[in-house]
Order: structure tokens, then sequence, then C-alpha cells
């Protein structure tokens, strides 16, 4: 048995930006997994479109859809990028 995470871990999934890179770093099946282990999801609109999932396949296991990287990382305690952060990104990240 896996120890439950506290609420105050939020996995935040951020689009990818960087030029052809359509993979996401967390699928919806991931997400209902952490869901499930007590932690909270939120994933930018549109995060999953390029490897073919969708706003609501996220929302079904309970994830939240915010919109833009900002409503991201103002919430999260971790983000998750496939790709390195683009210029555009180095703000969002914190200590």
């Amino acid at each position: 048995m896996h120890p439950t995470w506290n609420d105050s871990q939020i996995v935040g999934v951020l689009k990818e930006v960087k030029e052809y890179e359509r993979r996401v770093a967390l699928t919806p099946q991931g997400a209902k997994d952490l869901i499930s282990d007590g932690r909270r999801v939120v994933v930018e609109t549109h995060a999953g479109i390029g490897s073919g999932f969708s706003d609501n396949e996220y929302r079904l296991v309970g994830a939240e859809i915010v919109s833009g990287p900002e409503a991201v990382a103002d919430v999260a305690t971790l983000l998750l990028h496939v790709k390195e952060p683009q210029p555009s990104e180095f703000t969002l990240f914190q200590p």
C-alpha cells in the first residue's frame, strides 16, 4: 500500500510550447492515478491535444482544467513539462 499525499501537493501540467513538441507530461490515466492517491491535478487548457487527449478526458478523471500557464503555475506545487522550459516560461517556475 502506498502512502497518500496531503492536499497541499498540487500537480500542474503545462502545455508544451517548444516548436514541434506534441507530447504531454501526464496522460488522463496518470492524472487519475495521482488524484486517487490524494493529489490535486491542474491541467492547462489543450495541454493534451497534441497527444490525442481532450480537456474533457482530464475532467472525467477529476483533473481541473485552467486557462493559461500562469493559472497552472499560480496553484501548482509541482509543474510537469516534457521538454526544457522555454524563455517565455521562465517566470512560471519558482523555487
